[in-house]
């Protein structure tokens, strides 16, 4: 999405915005409210799935055994900026 990539990373609550053309890592998004980890069931775990909706610039969310998903924005503001 406008020459970024975003993954999620291994066993964690976040997704990361890289930058298509160097590789930088330009922001990180902390998701962990979206489903806590204390609210899952024994079998759910992390997230790990997501899909961009270009018509609305939304991103749907979903994890390993999550019975739901999430329809979030992700905003590049400063409390998202990698430390």
């Amino acid at each position: 999405m406008d020459g970024f990539i975003y993954a999620n990373i291994w066993y964690k609550d976040y997704i990361i915005r890289i930058d298509a053309k160097n590789g930088e890592v330009t922001n990180k998004f902390d998701l962990t409210s979206i489903y806590p980890k204390k609210k899952r069931s024994r079998d759910a775990d992390c997230l790990n799935g997501i899909a961009f909706n270009k018509s609305d610039k939304t991103f749907l969310l979903t994890g390993k055994f999550w019975p739901q998903y999430h329809v979030v924005s992700l905003t590049h503001g400063r409390d998202n900026e990698l430390k």
